[in-house]
């Protein structure tokens, strides 16, 4: 039974901050506000070894790096390029919407003392009830009559606790304003009709140990949350109301078979993290041919989006692709283009209405512009990077030493539930039986059983008590049987044992050449940053900088209509020791 609210539109979040819209650094005309520094900041990754001014000072390097390196990015026509420059309007497209939502929505919704009163009187109550559905009116009106009456239903009740602003208004309305035993007339949700009879009335648990006092911010935002989604529903459905629109079905199906090698393999997804999935979609040359010209998405008034249309939005939209399946794909893409509709329907009125001339989309697009384009020039530099493989070979003898594979012990496992079975299985195996036979047929984990090559590499902390034992075990040794953290039950016999021991050069090869193109690169932007740091006029105001707390970091968050986007951009740390950057210090 689907009664939970539907999406609620949620306000930013800011990291709190007691700051002011003062500059904080300042590159020839460009100015970073203590605002945009203290979200930064706050967003970077916990760093270690450093006190709170040392990363202060490294992103106060960082983000006059990311500036320089966006200049001279310009200089270069990088803010030319088909990449840059779809990325950059997709981001001030997305603050665009942003700006819309709060102006359109959360800003005029208020929320009364009247109105948070009367929600708490529900709040610190829970209601028990039981309840009936049926897809047919008049049998939901004959449940309700004959529950009215005490008489017995064809179908047995189910019961559900009804917490405020846990489901939806309606159905809260009707089962606050029953009394214990009343019985609710019918009510449709998700194509069902409800009857609901209220069991039992009483304090909740939680939620009436408090005072009201204590509970008006959660109770507010319920509130809040519920009259700006009401707001919402209305301006979207006005927004899409001359959208109508139809999907070729044989451009649709194209759309599909290209999309699929992107991002499955065998029926499985490739990537992990749904960002990938755009970055590969963006990064796919896309073949002029037939097909890919082909009208897809054909709307009432008589404009079209053709496939190549809909990949290059997909490339850079704001909405996850990541489907667990081909088939979830083909069934989930129509909503997403209906929502891709909406996003540009949102943005064309927020442009009617001025809304790309605020302070705030100035400022987002102006931040996320500049990252593209320092990324890019960064990007176009690492492409020509080229580490030979003696030097690779030399960096693995440096190190290899220094980060060893940690001791592992091979075992073969036979895990059971019952603890009789455990017991004569030992017995058995102590009276010869093959250990892998037994766990053939009885294990609930299957790992390791190969008669050729049997056993499992494990850590110490592999597995509990298991990792534990096999530790304490000589090679060829069996266990007693173990009592696992999941209440099952363990035997084991241990097979080799294996010491710690460098990584062989194939299986750090990768990370080593990453490393060491990092290092290169730094090194290349640094020297770029020697060279063209001092034609530009920078200046710090470290009383702003003071005034920003530093909270630890390791406080990045989604941006709450697009979960995923970061809601500051990223950048790898430059060192504040940097030559360069000590001679821009030196000047201030």
């Amino acid at each position: 039974m689907k009664l939970a609210l539907p999406f609620l539109f949620l306000a930013s979040v800011l990291f709190a901050q007691n700051v002011n819209n003062v500059p904080v650094i300042q590159i020839n005309d460009k100015v970073i506000r203590q605002q945009e520094f203290a979200d930064r900041l706050n967003g970077l990754p916990q760093i270690g070894g450093y006190s709170a001014d040392e990363v202060k000072e490294n992103l106060i390097c960082t983000l006059i790096a990311e500036s320089i390196l966006s200049f001279e990015a310009s200089k270069n026509k990088l803010d030319k390029t088909d990449h840059v420059r779809t990325l950059s309007d997709q981001y001030s497209n997305e603050a665009l919407y942003e700006q819309w939502m709060d102006k359109e929505v959360r800003n005029p919704v208020r929320v009364s003392n009247d109105e948070l009163k009367n929600a708490y009187k529900r709040f610190r109550q829970e209601r028990i009830v039981e309840y009936w559905t049926s897809p047919n009116i008049s049998e939901a009106r004959k449940i309700s009559e004959s529950v009215s009456k005490g008489l017995d239903t064809k179908d047995q009740p189910q019961l559900k606790k009804i917490d405020y602003g846990q489901s939806l208004e309606s159905v809260e309305d009707l089962v606050y304003n029953l009394k214990e035993g009343g019985v609710s007339k019918p009510i449709l949700v998700d194509n069902l009709y409800y009857v609901f009879k209220l069991v039992k009335s009483s304090p909740h648990p939680k939620y009436s140990q408090q005072t009201f006092p204590y509970w008006m911010p959660t109770i507010e935002k319920i509130i809040r949350d519920r009259k700006e989604d009401a707001v919402l529903d209305k301006k979207f459905a006005q927004l899409m109301a001359d959208k109508d629109f139809s999907i070729k079905k044989d451009a649709y199906n194209f759309l599909l078979d290209q999309l699929y090698p992107v991002i499955y393999d065998k029926n499985e997804l490739k990537y992990k993290q749904p960002e990938q999935i755009q970055t590969q979609l963006l990064a796919k040359e896309i073949r002029s041919e037939n097909m890919f010209d082909r009208p897809l998405v054909i709307f009432k008034q008589g404009n079209q989006w053709t496939v190549k249309d809909l990949w290059q939005k997909l490339s850079v939209s704001p909405f996850p692709l990541n489907y667990k399946d081909p088939e979830d794909l083909k069934a989930g893409l129509v909503d997403l283009i209906r929502r891709t509709i909406l996003f540009e329907s949102v943005n064309d009125d927020a442009r009617k209405k001025q809304y790309q001339n605020s302070d705030y989309v100035k400022n987002q697009s102006a931040m996320w512009n500049d990252n593209l384009l320092a990324k890019a020039l960064m990007s176009s530099y690492e492409k020509n990077i080229n580490i030979s493989e003696s030097d690779l070979l030399q960096r693995y003898e440096q190190v290899k030493d220094k980060n060893l594979k940690p001791e592992m012990r091979r075992i073969i496992p036979l895990f059971v539930k019952d603890r009789k079975l455990a017991d004569d299985l030992l017995q058995q195996i102590r009276s010869g039986a093959d250990i892998i036979d037994l766990a053939v047929k009885y294990s609930e984990n299957k790992v390791g059983l190969s008669k050729t090559d049997p056993g499992v590499y494990i850590k110490k902390d592999y597995w509990g008590e298991v990792g534990k034992e096999a530790f304490n075990l000589k090679a060829g040794q069996n266990s007693n049987v173990i009592v696992t953290n999941d209440t099952g039950f363990a035997i084991i016999k241990l097979v080799a044992i294996q010491g710690a021991a460098p990584y062989k050069y194939e299986e750090v090869r990768s990370q080593i050449e990453e490393v060491m193109k990092s290092e290169t690169l730094q090194q290349q932007l640094n020297g770029l940053l020697q060279k063209t740091a001092k034609n530009y006029k920078v200046k710090i105001y470290r009383d702003a900088v003071k005034k920003v707390e530093y909270m630890g970091g390791n406080m990045g968050i989604k941006k709450t209509h697009f979960p995923l986007r970061n809601f500051v951009p990223t950048m790898p740390l430059f060192d504040h020791n940097a030559k360069w950057y000590k001679e821009i210090v030196s000047k201030n």
